[in-house]
Protein backbone atom coordinates (compact mmCIF):
# COMPACT_ATOMS: atom_id res chain seq x y z
CA UNK A 1 0.00 0.00 0.00
CA UNK A 2 1.28 3.36 -1.13
CA UNK A 3 1.83 6.48 1.66
CA UNK A 4 -0.58 8.58 -0.14
CA UNK A 5 -3.62 5.61 0.06
CA UNK A 6 -2.39 5.05 3.69
CA UNK A 7 -3.32 8.80 4.66
CA UNK A 8 -6.03 8.93 2.75
CA UNK A 9 -7.61 5.50 4.35
CA UNK A 10 -6.73 6.88 7.98
CA UNK A 11 -4.91 10.34 8.68
CA UNK A 12 -5.06 10.19 12.32
CA UNK A 13 -3.11 6.88 12.04
CA UNK A 14 -0.68 8.00 9.39
CA UNK A 15 -0.30 11.09 11.63
CA UNK A 16 0.73 9.06 15.44
CA UNK A 17 2.85 7.31 12.60
CA UNK A 18 4.91 9.44 11.80
CA UNK A 19 5.12 11.46 15.52
CA UNK A 20 5.95 7.94 16.98
CA UNK A 21 9.10 7.38 14.87
CA UNK A 22 10.14 10.81 15.42
CA UNK A 23 9.84 9.93 18.74
CA UNK A 24 11.58 6.97 18.31
CA UNK A 25 14.30 8.55 16.65
CA UNK A 26 14.89 11.19 19.41
CA UNK A 27 15.22 7.74 21.68
CA UNK A 28 17.72 6.23 19.25
CA UNK A 29 19.77 9.54 19.32
CA UNK A 30 19.47 9.57 23.02
CA UNK A 31 20.60 6.04 23.24
CA UNK A 32 23.85 6.67 20.96
CA UNK A 33 24.85 10.24 22.80
CA UNK A 34 25.09 8.93 25.92
CA UNK A 35 26.72 5.50 24.76
CA UNK A 36 29.24 7.07 22.81
CA UNK A 37 29.24 10.55 23.95
CA UNK A 38 28.68 12.34 20.40
CA UNK A 39 28.19 15.77 21.99
CA UNK A 40 24.63 16.35 21.97
CA UNK A 41 24.54 16.35 25.19
CA UNK A 42 26.78 14.12 26.36
CA UNK A 43 30.53 15.23 25.94
CA UNK A 44 33.03 13.56 23.42
CA UNK A 45 35.01 11.51 25.97
CA UNK A 46 31.92 10.97 28.66
CA UNK A 47 29.86 8.71 27.26
CA UNK A 48 28.80 5.35 28.75
CA UNK A 49 31.49 3.01 26.72
CA UNK A 50 34.09 5.65 27.95
CA UNK A 51 33.48 5.07 31.73
CA UNK A 52 31.36 8.38 31.93
CA UNK A 53 28.26 8.59 34.07
CA UNK A 54 25.38 10.11 31.06
CA UNK A 55 22.55 10.33 34.34
CA UNK A 56 24.84 11.19 37.10
CA UNK A 57 24.50 15.01 36.68
CA UNK A 58 20.84 14.65 35.77
CA UNK A 59 20.07 12.48 39.01
CA UNK A 60 21.98 15.15 40.97
CA UNK A 61 20.42 17.93 39.43
CA UNK A 62 16.72 16.49 39.73
CA UNK A 63 18.01 15.81 43.90
CA UNK A 64 17.88 19.69 44.06
CA UNK A 65 14.21 19.73 42.45
CA UNK A 66 10.41 19.38 43.58
CA UNK A 67 10.98 15.36 43.58
CA UNK A 68 14.17 15.67 44.93
CA UNK A 69 13.75 13.15 47.82
CA UNK A 70 12.47 10.75 44.99
CA UNK A 71 15.83 11.22 43.03
CA UNK A 72 18.50 11.59 45.69
CA UNK A 73 19.38 8.10 46.25
CA UNK A 74 19.48 7.12 42.83
CA UNK A 75 22.35 9.36 42.80
CA UNK A 76 24.07 6.31 44.37
CA UNK A 77 23.05 3.82 41.83
CA UNK A 78 23.59 5.83 38.76
CA UNK A 79 25.82 2.90 37.24
CA UNK A 80 23.60 0.73 36.89
CA UNK A 81 20.47 3.36 36.20
CA UNK A 82 22.82 4.57 33.04
CA UNK A 83 22.84 0.85 32.18
CA UNK A 84 18.82 0.34 32.28
CA UNK A 85 18.20 3.81 30.98
CA UNK A 86 20.67 3.62 28.11
CA UNK A 87 18.62 0.02 27.15
CA UNK A 88 15.40 1.41 27.41
CA UNK A 89 16.33 4.04 25.36
CA UNK A 90 17.72 1.61 22.73
CA UNK A 91 14.97 -0.44 22.85
CA UNK A 92 11.79 1.97 23.49
CA UNK A 93 13.45 4.05 20.25
CA UNK A 94 14.15 0.71 18.28
CA UNK A 95 10.52 0.22 18.77
CA UNK A 96 9.01 2.70 17.97
CA UNK A 97 10.84 3.20 14.86
CA UNK A 98 9.61 -0.37 13.60
CA UNK A 99 6.27 0.39 14.85
CA UNK A 100 7.10 -3.18 16.89
CA UNK A 101 6.00 -4.10 20.64
CA UNK A 102 3.96 -1.08 20.60
CA UNK A 103 2.10 -1.77 23.54
CA UNK A 104 5.23 -2.49 25.69
CA UNK A 105 6.72 0.67 23.96
CA UNK A 106 4.08 3.22 24.55
CA UNK A 107 3.49 2.31 28.17
CA UNK A 108 7.18 1.80 29.16
CA UNK A 109 7.90 5.27 26.77
CA UNK A 110 4.78 7.26 29.17
CA UNK A 111 6.76 5.72 32.41
CA UNK A 112 10.04 7.08 31.55
CA UNK A 113 9.06 10.35 30.31
CA UNK A 114 6.80 10.48 33.55
CA UNK A 115 9.64 9.84 35.44
CA UNK A 116 12.20 12.60 33.52
CA UNK A 117 8.87 15.29 33.86
CA UNK A 118 9.22 14.57 37.69
CA UNK A 119 12.71 15.13 37.75
CA UNK A 120 12.61 18.24 35.68
CA UNK A 121 10.21 19.80 38.37
CA UNK A 122 9.81 22.71 39.12
CA UNK A 123 9.17 23.55 35.45
CA UNK A 124 10.92 26.52 34.11
CA UNK A 125 9.17 27.88 30.99
CA UNK A 126 5.55 26.97 31.90
CA UNK A 127 4.57 25.32 35.61
CA UNK A 128 2.49 22.63 34.43
CA UNK A 129 3.17 21.74 30.97
CA UNK A 130 6.23 20.73 28.89
CA UNK A 131 7.91 18.41 26.46
CA UNK A 132 7.60 15.45 28.17
CA UNK A 133 3.91 15.50 29.03
CA UNK A 134 3.35 16.21 24.79
CA UNK A 135 5.45 12.79 24.48
CA UNK A 136 3.09 11.32 26.86
CA UNK A 137 -0.37 12.35 25.33
CA UNK A 138 1.66 11.13 21.35
CA UNK A 139 2.72 7.73 22.94
CA UNK A 140 -1.00 7.59 24.58
CA UNK A 141 -2.31 8.39 21.27
CA UNK A 142 0.01 5.87 19.21
CA UNK A 143 -1.54 3.23 21.81
CA UNK A 144 -4.87 3.87 20.59
CA UNK A 145 -4.53 3.61 16.86
CA UNK A 146 -3.59 1.96 14.44
CA UNK A 147 -0.55 3.81 13.56
CA UNK A 148 2.17 0.89 13.81
CA UNK A 149 0.38 -0.69 10.90
CA UNK A 150 -0.08 1.86 8.67
CA UNK A 151 3.16 3.22 9.23
CA UNK A 152 5.78 0.54 10.43
CA UNK A 153 5.88 -3.39 10.62
CA UNK A 154 3.01 -3.71 12.77
CA UNK A 155 0.65 -6.18 10.65
CA UNK A 156 3.66 -8.18 9.73
CA UNK A 157 4.84 -8.13 14.02
CA UNK A 158 0.79 -8.93 15.19
CA UNK A 159 1.17 -11.84 13.33
CA UNK A 160 4.02 -13.65 14.50
CA UNK A 161 4.04 -16.16 16.36
CA UNK A 162 5.87 -14.90 19.76
CA UNK A 163 3.60 -12.18 19.56
CA UNK A 164 0.40 -14.55 18.98
CA UNK A 165 1.96 -16.52 22.02
CA UNK A 166 2.54 -12.92 24.36
CA UNK A 167 -0.10 -10.95 23.37
CA UNK A 168 1.37 -8.20 25.48
CA UNK A 169 4.00 -7.83 22.87
CA UNK A 170 1.75 -6.39 20.15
Amino acid sequence: MDLKKRFTTDPGAFTFGILRVLIGFMLFWAFLDKTFGLGYPTAPGQGLIDGGSPTKGFLMHASNGTFGWLFEPMVDISGLLDIVIVLAMFALGVGLILGIGKRLCCVGGMLMFFIFYLAVSPLSDNPIIDYHVIYIVVLFGVLFTNSCSVIGLGEWWKDTTLVKRFPILE
